[in-house]
């Protein structure tokens, strides 16, 4: 079932990690856009679940996005905004979202 994805990183952690992120990106990659986890294919296909969605990060990488988040920020608590900046920062750079 899709949420947004601002709601699936909301409730990561009870996520297991060896699924994926997907989203639907059409309009760009925000908290509003539809998401849902799955396991990736091994040819790479997106699985039914996503279709139509783009694939975002492995549930693990976006759950470590999010403690180095917290940890380059001094522990802080990291709002629902904050996750999806994480997130999509590191999907879209292969790097940790920095400190401004």
């Amino acid at each position: 079932m899709a949420r947004t994805l601002a709601e699936l990183l909301d409730d990561l952690e009870t996520v297991e990690d060896d699924l994926t992120v997907y989203a639907a990106t059409r309009n760009g990659l925000d908290g509003d856009s539809a998401a849902v986890v799955a396991m990736e294919s091994e040819d790479g296909v997106a699985p039914p679940e996503a279709a139509g969605m783009a694939y975002i990060v492995e549930v693990g990488l976006a759950k470590e996005a999010i403690r180095i988040w917290s940890e380059w920020r001094n522990g802080a608590t990291p709002t629902s905004e904050d996750r999806v900046a994480a997130v999509v920062y590191y999907a879209t750079h292969d790097a940790y979202l920095p400190v401004e």
